[in-house]
């Protein structure tokens, strides 16, 4: 029988009282002590023991009972289905060639997650040789693994002949022992994405690549046609790395970029902003961008604004942490009027104030496809917050999710969400988090009770009367049963859309 040397599941809670009343046979013809394949742990015990004994010769620790009995227990809850998930459990180089060797057999497991260990370059190596023998695998995630470029160059040969992974992350976990490819890695990943044909998502992010970096895998990513989803956040990339970028875009069939954390500044931004204006094929049109926190200013906002106002293609386009201030709002409102492509705007903490908020509301006038907009950490306070809420009082207002979380809102402000939330019919879940919103709040219950769509608001840290709590608290439990029991009716919607 397979399933004989499988790592025996722990009993689910509370079967020890309840084997006071049944017997073993009744359980099983309740199907309760049935394991879902999405459940079961593929892994013997003596496979799972050989990984601890490994594990605690890297952190030099005795062999304990105890302890091997609470990674079994570690084991069962995390490494099942198609999952092998060991993040953050001191793991190094024995480790990883223990595993890599239980794996090389096994035809189970699909996503295999070792991030936040301490695998190093030869720990690297060994999830690469591993590559070399797996064929089912389509997911590894080595985050903040302390990989070097030595490392780094054992993946990239070893994904060189590989044809099932199609995901790869070896970004960063902030404060833990980051990877750092640089150059070197660069390159190899550069030859890499030459010959491989199935690799579709790539996460590079804070990895010291640098503009030399970027020049060296640009000369990979020039050829390469299935990444659809790179990530080189935290990059020092600066204006120079968009410059080579923008080279790419032209042949490149991205579709999700990420450049968060590279000051790119005005300069970067309006590299990118003309690059995507320019006709490409379908396979190759960005259709999400996130260029959050990079030195961006009004003159940068005021280029890509013209991109999305042109846009036929980007549906989400993150640029929180810079400074769009009102000009820059501004432009993004006239972008916004013609637009009818993008459905999630992100511009937390951009330095925005009433004036930009009034700017945007106009926008949200016209505007019928937007469904998501952040507007988080800004100072758009009772005026702007007003201009929004009339525009969401509109029939044909899109927007389902809103964002305007610590924005310097009082119960004026308050007044005008409550006016809003009577009436709309399309918006679901607000955040209005760390406000001055106090005796309004009474009124915003109060309009809960007539709508029917609201499921989530975040009031915290705003001076709600408990009554108002409970009685908002009501009204979302009440619209969350509705929307579970209309669930066929959107989905039937949908089919019939397409």
């Amino acid at each position: 029988d397979d399933d004989y040397n499988i790592l025996p599941r722990p009993l689910p809670k509370g079967i020890t009282y309840v084997s006071n009343f049944t017997t073993y046979n009744d359980l099983m013809d309740r199907n309760i002590l049935q394991v879902d394949e999405d459940e079961k742990v593929h892994l013997s015990t003596e496979e799972v023991s050989a990984i601890y004994r490994a594990k605690c010769e890297d952190q030099e620790l005795q062999v304990s009972w105890q302890r091997e009995s609470r990674f079994m227990e570690l084991i069962s809850k995390n490494c099942k289905g198609l999952m092998f998930s060991l993040r953050e459990n001191g793991l190094g180089y024995l480790s990883a060639q223990c595993i890599a060797q239980v794996l090389a057999k096994n035809s189970y497991y699909a996503l295999l997650d070792l991030s936040g260990n301490r695998l190093r370059d030869t720990g690297a190596e060994c999830i690469a040789q591993l590559l070399e023998h797996n064929d089912t695998l389509v997911h590894l995630a080595l985050k903040s693994n302390d990989i070097g470029h030595v490392g780094g160059e054992a993946l990239a040969r070893a994904l060189e002949a590989n044809n099932t992974l199609t995901s790869l992350d070896l970004s960063g976990i902030s404060g833990i022992n980051r990877n750092h490819l640089g150059t070197k890695g660069s390159l190899a990943f550069s030859n890499c994405l030459q010959v491989n044909n199935v690799l579709c998502i790539l996460n590079l992010g804070s990895n010291g690549l640098g503009k030399e970096g970027m020049g060296l895998l640009s000369q990979g990513l020039v050829y390469n046609k299935t990444i659809t989803d790179i990530d080189l956040s935290s990059n020092n990339l600066g204006w120079e790395g968009c410059q080579i970028l923008a080279t790419v875009l032209d042949t490149a069939s991205f579709k999700v970029l990420n450049l968060e954390r590279n000051y790119i500044a005005d300069r970067g931004a309006t590299i990118l902003a003309h690059a995507l204006k320019l006709p490409k094929p379908a396979s190759g049109v960005v259709e999400s961008i996130n260029l959050a926190h990079n030195g961006v200013k009004a003159a940068g906002f005021k280029y890509f604004a013209e991109t999305i106002r042109l846009s036929k293609a980007l549906r989400t386009v993150r640029l929180d942490g810079n400074e769009c201030g009102a000009d820059g709002a501004y432009d993004f409102s006239m972008a916004l009027r013609e637009n009818r492509s993008l459905t999630h705007l992100a511009l937390n903490k951009t330095d925005m104030n009433a004036e930009a908020g009034k700017h945007l509301g106009d926008a949200l006038a016209l505007n019928t496809v937007l469904q998501r907009l952040e507007l988080g950490d800004n100072n758009v306070s009772n005026q702007g917050i007003a201009a929004i809420c009339a525009a969401l009082r509109r029939e044909k207002s899109s927007v389902g999710t809103l964002d305007v979380s610590n924005n310097k809102i009082s119960d004026k402000g308050g007044l005008e969400l409550s006016a809003m939330l009577k009436s709309n019919t399309t918006l679901q879940h607000l955040n209005i988090r760390q406000n001055s919103i106090k005796v309004a709040g009474e009124r915003i219950a109060e309009a809960l009770k007539a709508n029917k769509t609201i499921l989530s608001i975040d009031f915290t840290f705003n001076d709600f009367s408990y009554k108002s709590f409970s009685s908002i608290e009501q009204s979302l439990q009440r619209n969350m049963k509705i929307y579970k029991a209309t669930a066929g009716e959107r989905l039937m919607t949908q089919i019939q859309a397409l």
